[in-house]
């Protein structure tokens, strides 16, 4: 083999990555990858994944800035296929809400992993001690447990969680500013050498450079990627309103009556309110203009349900899947941007 295609596995890790795959050239890994993603997913894998892996294999780490809809969140998974399984390694990804890694946990549960999401309801010491023993191959975390927690470091700084540790992942890593930096920076590096993945939708040039001095990331073991920052199949339409914010009004035009247009036939919808009084409100103006006042109030509308962020897991449960399609979910969430905006 060609000196300067002959890689070595670093060292520094306590999860050694399959020796077969890491001694290939970069051309041969990214095609081995490629091979190995369709084989099992029958889906073939973009050349950015591939190539994201193929960094983090050489031990990189890696700012990943791709739109939503790119599949970062799948980035994970190609990279786990790299690991032996017998050293039962730890993908810890840090998310900023705890939503966001309830649907990646089923995701991965869904796809053959063993996952977790360390909220107030599911952290205790049973759950840590299987942590630590390589139960779970993906653990997901907010970034105020990660920081503030005083059981998770009893975790992460044990020797047998550290041999175990094969990635680490920040999703979202643009608010990492919102987080407080903190002892971040230490905690972030203090992964027995596990690569670290920084993703983001987008993230400008001088907030980036921030990020990267004060995690204290060398800049010769930081490699930056760039994707796609829009998704083409999604447009963004301009509507401009006349009634009030408060009154609602506006969307009764963005709705034709249920007599030329059924449920089923509905362009599915999702709507943020920063209230439940004005879900409710919403509710009723759209039921109004459908010509259906009275499914304002069903709780099992074909048209329209809530999804309250205050709700229980239970509730959401059934507004999402147990009632199958539905046209329009109105959700109760502070501080988020609203499409329609309805704040």
């Amino acid at each position: 083999m060609d000196n300067k295609n002959q890689h070595k596995q670093p060292s520094a890790t306590g999860v050694t990555l399959l020796k077969k795959m890491t001694e290939k050239s970069d051309g041969s890994l990214s095609n081995a990858i490629g091979h190995r993603v369709l084989s099992r997913y029958s889906v073939p894998a973009k050349p950015l994944q591939i190539n994201t892996v193929v960094q983090l294999a050489r031990g990189k780490n890696v700012v990943l800035l791709a739109g939503t809809g790119f599949g970062k969140s799948q980035i994970a998974k190609i990279y786990y296929d790299l690991v032996p399984k017998h050293t039962k390694g730890v993908f810890l990804v840090l998310n900023p809400l705890d939503a966001l890694g309830n649907n990646e946990v089923s995701e991965k549960n869904a796809a053959g992993f063993v996952a977790i999401n360390l909220t107030k309801l599911t952290f205790n010491p049973a759950e840590a001690a299987k942590i630590c023993h390589g139960k779970y191959s993906f653990v997901y975390l907010s970034p105020e447990t990660f920081l503030n927690s005083k059981l998770f470091p009893s975790i992460y700084f044990s020797a047998e969680f550290q041999s175990r540790l094969a990635l680490v992942v920040v999703d979202e890593a643009h608010l990492i500013y919102h987080w407080g930096m903190g002892n971040l920076h230490t905690n972030l590096l203090a992964c027995n050498g596990a690569p670290i993945l920084l993703l983001s939708a987008t993230c400008p040039p001088k907030p980036l450079r921030a990020i990267q001095h004060n995690l204290r990331m060398d800049s010769a073991n930081l490699v930056t990627l760039r994707g796609e920052l829009t998704c083409p199949e999604i447009r963004i339409i301009r509507v401009f309103m006349k009634g009030s914010m408060a009154s609602f009004a506006d969307l009764a035009d963005l709705y034709l009556p249920i007599s030329g247009t059924p449920n089923m036939k509905i362009v599915p919808s999702l709507i943020y309110c920063n209230t439940q009084r004005r879900t409710g409100q919403a509710l009723e103006v759209l039921a109004n203009a459908r010509g259906t006042p009275n499914d304002s109030s069903k709780a099992l509308s074909l048209f329209a349900r809530r999804y309250h962020s205050v709700t229980g897991e239970q509730d959401k449960q059934d507004a999402l899947v147990r009632t199958g399609r539905v046209s329009d979910l109105w959700s109760t969430w502070d501080e988020v941007t609203l499409l329609p905006y309805a704040k």
